[in-house]
């Protein structure tokens, strides 16, 4: 009877030990997210980017694709950052009152943001882009995390460099 007890407790703390090297090595696979344009693509960007804004997902009339190119990290780049939607006159899927750039370098508070009012709630509250913002939260692309957010803000208010 005690070499049994003995077997459930090892038995036991064998599971407890697993358990914990489990949840450590989870933790440490967490990626920060650094206020960088490569770091925005990987935990942000890319996927809306590459299933909805691309030559392969036409967005105009007539299965054109009218809108911004984000199909890479270099066209979401050259497509968004001090570009407004003159830059793109038939594109239609624009929220009427969000006519800023899409990203305004330099912009501390986002306030000036299309692309910010598009993603986060927050912005979108202030500034009036809901149509845009309520089609990428159904998407689920919206940006909800606030590291995100904050790496978000960080990059654009720090010039927005090509990074």
């Amino acid at each position: 009877m005690a070499n049994r007890k003995n077997l459930y407790v090892t038995l036991f703390q064998g599971i407890l030990l697993l358990t914990i090297i489990l949840i450590a090595g989870c933790a440490e696979d967490e990626e920060e997210v650094e206020p960088t344009l490569s770091s925005l693509w990987d935990n942000a960007f890319s996927g809306c980017a590459l299933n909805c804004h691309s030559p392969d997902t036409p967005d105009g009339p007539d299965g054109l694709s009218v809108g911004p190119d984000m199909s890479t990290k270099a066209k979401f780049y050259d497509s968004l950052v001090s570009k407004s939607i003159a830059d793109y006159p038939d594109w239609t899927n624009i929220t009427p009152g969000c006519t800023f750039d899409y990203i305004t370098p330099n912009d501390s508070d986002l306030t000036q943001s299309t692309l910010a009012g598009t993603l986060i709630l927050s912005i979108n509250n202030s500034i009036g882009c809901g149509t845009s913002y309520a089609t990428h939260e159904a998407n689920g692309v919206t940006i909800t995390d606030k590291d995100v957010e904050a790496a978000f803000k960080s990059w654009v208010a720090s010039g927005a460099p090509n990074n």
